[in-house]
Formats: structure tokens, C-alpha cells, sequence
């Protein structure tokens, strides 16, 4: 088709006609190639399209120049012979097919022997007269015909390959539905061997269906909706298991219900997907976050009066979603930030409807702009805290642990553990969401949007599952159940970790991982009420070492690299040693050690290892972001400044033996090395 366009504009100037002539033959094929869905027909009819468009420029080229047309008799022989052999199939393809092949199968057969008679005819004229008009009209036509027919042809085949998946796929959806039958384990073993072999042949077949697609959307929708069947299909006979061991519960009666809604679900999907015909189906386009893309159109204003109403309403948005990010941000300082800035920009918006001339209208959205611009990343900072507080601690995991160890063991204290697993699992949704609202990344949105969708479903079934445990304590296949499904959680939290890790930038969330440390080991230990509370500043290492590995993976500099695993290594080793210091703070919680610790051994091991995990943290910060080292006195100031490091002069002591003697001062290897991370740590604060 291009070759054609080529040509035609070269013509163009002297014979509009032939032009005109060009342009329709190109506008037909590229109508024609609307029709075409999968790669393997888009590969048969590539080269007969071009060479019809070889056809059409040598007719083009020969009216232009007064030339003839070349002969082309051996060419329609090989054409004669290709015609009958795809007539040959199409024909032998209506033997075992349904009623609309058999429809439709011999017009596209027929159109293609035709046409190759036709080109044969067309070339035998030409050889004889190389001018003949009535010889150039059919060997145009001819070549027409054959793309035509040979497009048919596939398309009628492709059209019978999908009814049959689709037929398929309700064989699929009425073998899923039937298994509420089931009544018996005997009967179970038997279903369950018929449902993974035609799932097999139902996975195999659907795969190979969407490596053909070309559309990338119904691609990537095949592929998610087989994946939800594979790892569905194990929860539907675990699912089922259980509630034939039970005693018919409700919650035994609702995890089954689920996973066969799970297949169920994803196998309809897979028949709209197949379904479809438009090309350029855009139903499920990815969009970027909505709070991001406010924020985006506020900055591009340029500012005058005209863009007021539009500033203002946009700004209103703004507010809305900064106000819900405040009132579920779990770190003080950063939601007072955002407060702060909230309260600006409303009383920014309150002057709006004084701003009615030009300079007070174009000043009005220059102050806005720059406002939005501040709430913006306050916004960002609040949900960077809240991540760190959330997605990336183990908080939620150890929920699940707890609750299958609870299952196993300690029942009593089950139905607490699925509460606060329940509560957890919810946070972790809210604040993920609030990720996906601030990004423009539309691909990673859906996919944050999606997972979240995902664990929610699988959460609330966690949940049921352990009150099926509870109340039904001798079902075996009940807390294998649980187990599955407690698994499927945990895979789906790891794969939004992940992606929230790349939304977000890496500085922000070590930032806000060594703010939690500080802010949790600078609460009073003797007012906590559980042990659990100093697993806080373990699970903030824990969140960093996390986006210090995801880094690694997608970094392209060795000596950062390096750099990077290095510290992330050191701090991995930091951990063990920095928990048993924290069993200083469980000690405090006891009158008889609370009365005599200000200046304990164990009370300056934790300010000691506590700074050399500050102090890592910070320089894994500048390793990811190349900020430049600074002086010492400028590190030691800022470290001091927590208040829990121990004295600036100690620290500059060991950095200074360090430099001298090579040999390493207790918390001198983490100061050295946070040396070029306090310029930035020092901004940020």
C-alpha cells in the first residue's frame, strides 16, 4: 500500500485519473485489512497484497510512459496453481464444518478460481497486445479478486476456529456450574479429573489464540482471563472439598460459590473478547490517575482570565482528593504538610469570584497553579508515607501467618486475627488506590486498579474461610482451604508491592522508612501494649531493602548498582543485630527496668545501631538518586539532630579513625558512607 501511495504521488501531476485509480485500489485493501484479526491471515495475504500493488504501479507506470505491460504469463501460471490449491482447501473444510461455513465457504471459493482464470485470460491479452485497455481493466480486476477471495476464505475459516472456542468455552462454564452437584468425594475425584483435562485443552487453545490477536487489548484480556482460570481452577476444588467435608455451612457454601464465579467470570470475558470484531476496541483503555491528571492540567495553564472558571473548577478536584488522602494519612507530620497547603489553596479558590477583571483573573491562576503544584507533592509525600506505613511492610503478611498458625493451633484467638488481618488488608487497598490516583502511568494504574479489585475479592474470602475454620474446627479440608487461599493473597500483595515500588520514587519511601523509625523508637516504650509494636522499625528496614532490590533490577550503571547492593547488604545485616537491641524498649515496659536505663548499656546499643540504620538508609537514598557527599560536619550535625543517634562528636570520632587508621569504629562504616546522602537528607527535612 505504501508502494502504491508512492506511486500515485509521483503520477499525480501529470494523470489525476490514474491517480484516482491508484488511490481507490489502496483505499480497498486497507478496508480489507480491517477485517483481518490475527497475525498468521495478516502473513498469507501481506505478500498477495503487495503484489497486486506491484500490478497496479506496473499499470500505472506503463499509462504514464506509453510503455506496455511486461509479459506476465509465468507468473499466472504459478498464480493458476496457488488458486486451485486454496480453492482445494476451502472446499475440504466444508466437510466437517457447521451450517455458516458451509454458507459461506463457496462464494469465497468461487471468487478465487474466477479470479485466476481471470488473470490468466488478462495476461494472455497483454502478451499479445502489451496496450490493451480490456487487458489492463481484467488484470486489475483479477488481482483485486484474488486478494478478495483469499481474504474471504481465511476470514470464513478464522470465523468457524472461533465458534468452535466458543462453544468451548460454554462447555467450560457448564462443567464449572455443575460441580454444585456434587455431593460426595467420590464423586469430586471423577469431576475433578474430567475438569483438568478440558481446562487443559481449553488454556492450550485460548493461548494460542491470543499470541494470533493483533489487537494488544484482547490479547493481554485472553491472557488475564486464562490466568485467573489457572489459578482458579485449584481453588474451585479446594473450595469444593470443603464444603462437602462440612456441614453444609455457609461460609463452606459461599468459597464455593466464589471460585466458581471466578471461572465463570473470566470465561465470559474471554467469549466477549472473542466476540469482538473492532479492531480498535478501546472499551478497556488504560487512563492515568485522576488526581494526576488534574494536577497536570492546572500546571498548564499559562494564566489569564479566560482560564479562571476552568482553573477553579479543576482545583475544586483537587481539594476533594487531597482532603481524603489527609484524612487517611497515617504520618502526623506529613498530613499536617498537607493541611497546611489545603488551607492556602482554599482561600486562593475563595477569591475567585472578586477576580473579575484581566490582571486579577490571569494573577489568581498563576497563584492556583503554583498552589496545585505544592499540593501536589505534599499529596505525594503524604501517600509515600503511607506506603512506606502499609504496601511495604510485612504488617498485613503477618496477619495471614498468624492467622494459619491460629487455624492450626490456637483457635481462640482466630476470629481477633481475622479482624485485624480484614482491617490491615483494607489499608493496604485504600492506600494503593491513592498510589493509582496520583501517577500518570496509565498501564501501571490499571494494573494497581486491577489488583486491588483482586485482593480485595481474595481478602474477604481469607476471612470467611478462617470463620469456616472456627466453626468448624475438624474440617481438614477447611484449613487446607484457608491455606490456598491465603496464598493466593500473599502473591497478589507481593505483585502490587512491586508495582507500587516502581510508581513511586525510591528517595520518597527510604525517606519516609527512616522518618517511621525515628518517629516509632522516639514514642514512650512504657506506654506500648504489645511486643508487636517494635516490629515497626524492623518491617521499615524491611520496606527499603525492597525498593533497594527493585532498583538493582532496573538499574543499567554497574558502579550504582554496586553501590546500591552493597549498602542494601550491609543493611540486611543491620537487621537481626538491630532487633536484639530493641528488646531494650520491651524491658522498659517493666517497672523494675524502667527505673534505671537513661544510661545503660543496652539503652546506647540501640543509639548506636540505630544510627547505622538511619545513616544506611540515607545513603541508599543517595545511591539511587547520585546526590553528591558532603562534609562530615555537615552529616554528623544532621544525625545528631535526631536526638537518638548518640553525640555528633562520637560520630565524627569514628569516621575520623576510619579515615586514619582504616580500622572500624562502631556505627563508622554507616556514617562513612552516608557522607553523601545528608545534602539531600538535610533538603528533604
Amino acid at each position: 500500500c505504501a508502494r502504491v501511495c508512492a506511486s500515485s504521488s509521483a503520477a499525480n501531476q501529470n494523470t489525476p485519473t490514474c491517480s484516482l485509480h491508484v488511490h481507490t485500489h489502496t483505499h480497498h485493501l486497507h478496508t480489507m485489512s480491517m477485517h483481518v484479526h490475527t497475525n498468521t491471515i495478516e502473513q498469507v495475504l501481506s505478500p498477495i497484497a503487495d503484489q497486486v500493488a506491484q500490478f497496479i504501479v506496473i499499470d500505472e507506470q506503463s499509462r504514464i510512459t506509453g510503455s506496455g505491460i511486461p509479459d506476465l504469463t509465468a507468473a499466472a501460471e504459478v498464480v493458476g496453481v496457488a488458486t486451485r490449491n486454496l480453492e482445494n482447501v476451502g472446499r475440504e473444510s466444508m466437510v466437517n464444518a457447521d451450517e455458516e461455513l458451509r454458507k459461506h465457504m463457496p462464494a469465497a471459493c468461487d471468487m478465487v478460481r474466477d479470479a485466476g482464470l481471470m488473470f490468466l485470460d488478462a495476461t494472455l491479452k497483454l502478451k499479445i497486445d502489451p496496450h490493451s485497455a480490456s487487458g489492463r481493466g481484467l488484470l486489475i480486476t483479477a488481482a483485486r479478486g484474488l486478494l478478495r477471495g483469499t481474504t474471504d476464505i481465511f476470514i470464513v475459516l478464522d470465523a468457524f476456529e472461533v465458534r468452535k472456542m466458543l462453544q468451548l468455552s460454554a462447555g467450560v462454564i457448564k462443567a464449572v456450574e455443575s460441580c454444585k452437584m456434587i455431593s460426595t468425594m467420590e464423586d469430586l475425584v471423577s469431576y475433578v479429573k474430567n475438569l483438568r483435562e478440558l481446562l487443559s485443552v481449553f488454556s492450550s487453545t485460548i493461548d494460542g489464540r491470543a499470541e494470533e490477536l493483533k489487537n494488544a487489548t484482547h490479547r493481554t484480556r485472553l491472557m488475564a482471563a486464562i490466568e485467573i482460570i489457572r489459578n482458579a481452577c485449584p481453588l474451585l476444588v479446594s473450595a469444593v472439598r470443603a464444603y462437602v467435608q462440612s456441614k453444609r455451612s455457609a461460609h463452606a457454601l459461599s468459597g464455593r460459590d466464589y471460585a466458581i464465579n471466578q471461572l465463570v467470570d473470566a470465561t465470559r470475558e474471554i467469549i466477549q473478547v472473542l466476540k469482538s470484531t473492532d479492531l480498535d476496541d478501546n472499551t478497556y483503555m488504560e487512563q492515568p490517575g485522576q488526581f494526576a491528571s488534574n494536577a497536570e492540567e492546572v500546571s498548564n495553564f499559562h494564566g489569564s482570565l479566560a482560564e479562571l472558571d476552568r482553573c477553579v473548577n479543576v482545583t475544586s478536584k483537587l481539594l476533594l482528593d487531597a482532603q481524603a488522602v489527609h484524612d487517611g494519612c497515617q504520618h502526623e507530620k506529613r498530613r499536617a504538610a498537607l493541611a497546611e497547603v489545603i488551607s492556602i489553596t482554599k482561600e486562593l479558590l475563595s477569591k475567585a469570584p472578586r477576580a473579575k477583571t484581566e490582571k486579577l483573573g490571569a494573577d489568581l491562576v498563576v497563584a492556583l497553579r503554583e498552589s496545585t503544584g505544592r499540593l501536589e507533592q505534599k499529596v505525594k509525600d503524604a501517600v509515600a508515607a503511607d506506603i512506606a506505613g502499609t504496601v511495604l511492610t510485612s504488617r498485613a503478611l503477618d496477619d495471614v501467618e498468624l492467622l494459619l498458625q491460629h487455624a492450626k493451633e490456637q483457635r481462640g484467638q482466630l476470629l481477633l486475627e481475622a479482624n485485624q488481618f480484614r482491617t490491615d488488608a483494607e489499608l493496604v487497598g485504600k492506600v494503593a488506590k491513592q498510589v493509582a490516583e496520583t501517577s500518570l502511568d496509565a498501564k501501571r494504574v490499571h494494573l494497581v486498579s486491577q489488583t486491588v479489585q483482586q485482593m480485595s475479592n481474595s481478602a474477604a474470602q481469607v476471612e470467611n474461610a478462617a470463620l469456616l475454620v472456627l466453626q468448624e474446627p475438624e474440617n481438614k479440608a477447611a484449613v487446607e482451604h484457608l491455606s490456598l487461599l491465603s496464598g493466593i493473597w500473599k502473591q497478589q500483595m507481593m505483585s502490587l508491592r512491586s508495582t507500587i515500588s516502581s510508581m513511586v520514587s525510591p528517595q520518597d519511601i527510604m525517606a519516609a522508612a527512616g522518618e517511621a523509625i525515628i518517629s516509632d523508637l522516639a514514642q514512650d516504650p512504657s506506654a506500648a501494649t504489645s511486643q508487636t509494636d517494635d516490629s515497626l522499625p524492623l518491617a521499615s528496614i524491611d520496606q527499603v531493602v525492597c525498593v533497594a532490590e527493585h532498583e538493582m533490577e532496573n538499574c543499567d550503571d554497574p558502579a550504582v548498582k554496586a553501590r546500591v547492593e552493597q549498602l542494601s547488604i550491609r543493611l540486611k545485616k543491620l537487621k537481626p543485630v538491630f532487633a536484639r537491641s530493641l528488646s531494650y524498649r520491651a524491658s522498659k515496659r517493666t517497672s523494675s527496668a524502667a527505673a534505671d536505663d537513661n544510661n545503660s548499656a543496652a539503652a546506647n546499643e540501640l543509639r548506636g545501631n540505630t544510627s547505622e540504620v538511619i545513616a544506611t538508609i540515607q545513603a541508599l537514598r543517595a545511591a539511587v538518586s547520585g546526590a553528591n557527599a558532603v562534609t562530615m560536619s555537615d552529616l554528623t550535625a544532621q544525625l545528631a539532630a535526631t536526638g537518638l543517634l548518640g553525640e555528633a562528636s562520637s560520630l565524627s570520632c569514628g569516621a575520623t579513625s576510619v579515615a586514619s587508621t582504616g580500622k572500624t569504629h562502631p556505627g563508622a562504616f554507616a556514617i562513612a558512607t552516608a557522607a553523601s546522602a545528608a545534602a539531600t537528607a538535610a533538603a528533604s527535612a
